[in-house]
């Protein structure tokens, strides 16, 4: 899933063919005359719908005219370009390619005991800190000004990412994928099943601009939450879904004793808001009066994976919003008061109008 390759020195023969595999981003911190070589694959990458964001440290001496122009027509098209001139201390920096957030290309040797994931998801975040201190390449088209960002840009199963943006000097701003047509500023929800790059694109009536994000989805689920309720006529815990899939909300009865038990990848460092430091492997019981919402995180090094889970309590007199069932379905529900009912009919009634259901 992930890979790391180690070259002495970056080629322009690497790179191209590297980003001939790139299906959504590169993030490249490369130095200028190899920026200059790859001017041509940039382009036509991004005419193939592909985001770059490229850090072009320039050495001494280095500047070509046509360099310029390249950077100005790479952001014109939607790419993010920052560079550092000489006098800065470029000597003994890292140089290196981050593609789809899943292929490291460095020139510098890191040791084979490092995880791969832990080390793309590192150079992910200091390529964000070097293109911070970065100058910026600027085209008269960002007169528009964006700014776009993820809560996380690398999520594990069942994990949504919160995307947020304000937009400043633009008639119409559009997210794709969807085609959603968005207020200049505001934040939205989404679940992740799959890599995926949110471009916003916006005009006004002279200029057009667009920015993207990209997320890696994780398909190794790194943390799995399961929330159980205790069946008294069974005397056992039975384990049940979410109101929605991909919902990190659960509905019970109120006064219902439940488990919430967890799984976490042995080389990541669990805790949860409320419990504090917790063992890779455990459960917690607890008798549910009260709404109750569980955040755990899950770190290793700088990759943090965060999950939630939020358990409502429903008591039998209570009067369902319209929320959680339609109308029509509200008498059937309510009718159920009798609390001595077997926990198979409970589930086939009320649990199932709340969107839940027993796992056999």
């Amino acid at each position: 899933m992930f890979d790391y390759v180690h070259v002495v020195e970056l080629t322009e023969v690497d790179i191209k063919n590297h980003l001939k595999r790139v299906n959504y981003q590169a993030q490249l911190l490369i130095e200028a005359p190899l920026f200059y070589e790859l001017g041509n694959a940039l382009l036509k990458g991004q005419m193939a719908g592909k985001f770059f964001e490229i850090i072009v440290v320039i050495p001494q001496g280095f500047k070509p005219l046509e360099m310029g122009s390249l950077m100005h027509r790479l952001v014109q098209s939607g790419a993010s370009i920052g560079f550092l001139e000489g006098g800065f201390m470029i000597e003994d920096m890292e140089l290196f390619a981050l593609l789809d957030n899943k292929v490291l290309i460095s020139n510098k040797l890191h040791g084979i005991e490092k995880d791969v994931m832990a080390l793309v998801f590192q150079k992910h975040k200091e390529f964000e800190k070097v293109m911070g201190i970065s100058q910026k390449v600027k085209t008269s088209s960002q007169n528009i000004k964006i700014q776009f960002k993820a809560d996380n840009y690398f999520v594990s199963k069942n994990q949504p990412v919160q995307l947020s943006w304000e937009i400043e000097n633009a008639d119409l701003v559009v997210l794709n994928p969807g085609a959603m047509v968005l207020d200049s500023e505001g934040s939205i929800s989404l679940p992740i099943e799959e890599d995926t790059l949110f471009t916003i694109s916006c005009k006004n009536a002279k200029y057009k601009r667009t920015l993207s994000i990209f997320i890696k989805y994780l398909e190794e689920d790194i943390l799995r939450l399961s929330l159980l309720v205790y069946n008294r006529d069974l005397d056992t815990f039975i384990e049940i879904d979410p109101v929605k899939p991909d919902d990190h909300r659960y509905a019970v009865y109120k006064g219902d004793l439940i488990k919430v038990e967890w799984v976490c990848k042995g080389e990541f460092k669990l805790s949860e808001e409320g419990m504090g430091q917790l063992e890779n492997i455990g459960f917690q019981d607890i008798i549910l009066m009260h709404h109750k919402v569980f955040q755990f995180s899950a770190q290793q090094d700088s990759l943090l994976i965060d999950k939630r889970m939020e358990v409502i309590p429903i008591s039998d007199d209570e009067i369902l919003s319209d929320q959680v069932i339609g109308l029509d379905e509200k008498k059937e529900a309510s009718s159920i008061k009798n609390r001595s009912i077997a926990h198979e009919k409970l589930n086939k009634t009320w649990l199932h109008k709340l969107g839940l259901k027993f796992k056999k």
